[in-house]
């Protein structure tokens, strides 16, 4: 899992751009408004075990935004820079989660690098949660069944991406490509996941690229749960 280029230099440049922190700010507000969306029964709401994974973890995001609702948090991310990033700031997950250490891994290798991701304590998970990290997979149909296989009974797989909404607009091919609606549905239905749900986030979100371009972009989130 060798990094071919200073991973930790670009996401912090990310991190700190105006432009950045101020949409990453209003993300997380708007997300945090529709928390019920995930549609996971939260630890602080009736007491029980809520075990997260955050996949392709980053600097923590998701994590930051979820952990006051969940009792435990498993982070991965491919990237030991993100790795590192994320377990500086474990202090801002709150006290229920200070013993929290992000690990460094690959759950879409085949096998899982490393092995000991094979392990029974990596499945199971109520929440399994991917922020802005589907379109950098290759497959990212493969992604989301090897999560799904992941989950618990009546688990919830939580993607919060790009949006693209079918039409090709020579604006929005200077950056990723999102997923539309449609997609999502498909990939989380053959996947095995149920309880489809789909939300656009309101707004556009301005994303300044290392070359200076300002993108604008639409926001999703989308659930699919494990039946059974």
């Amino acid at each position: 899992m060798a990094e071919s280029t200073d991973m930790g230099a670009i996401a912090d440049w990310f991190e700190h751009r105006p432009i950045n922190k101020a949409s990453r700010a209003e993300l997380e507000k708007r997300l945090r408004s529709r928390l019920d969306f995930v549609g996971v029964q939260w630890a602080d709401q009736n007491g029980k075990e809520v075990r997260m994974l955050d996949y392709a973890c980053g600097p923590g995001f998701l994590s930051r935004l979820i952990a006051p609702h969940v009792s435990s948090i498993t982070a991965i991310d491919a990237s030991q820079a993100m790795v590192d990033r994320y377990n500086a700031r474990i202090d801002e997950l709150g006290p229920r989660h200070k013993d929290t250490q992000a690990i460094i891994g690959d759950l879409l290798a085949d096998p899982v690098e490393p092995r000991t991701l094979a392990k029974e304590e990596f499945f199971g998970f109520d929440l399994i949660a991917v922020g802005a990290a589907l379109h950098h997979f290759p497959d990212p149909g493969y992604a989301i069944k090897v999560l799904a296989e992941r989950l618990g009974p009546r688990g919830v797989l939580y993607i919060q991406d790009m949006f693209d909404n079918g039409e090709k607009r020579e604006k929005e091919a200077k950056g990723p490509r999102g997923f539309t609606e449609v997609e999502m549905r498909e990939l989380m239905g053959v996947a095995g996941l149920a309880d489809f749900g789909f939300e656009v986030v309101d707004g556009e979100t301005d994303i300044e690229l290392l070359s200076e371009e300002v993108l604008s972009v639409k926001l999703f989130a989308a659930r699919g749960r494990k039946l059974g």
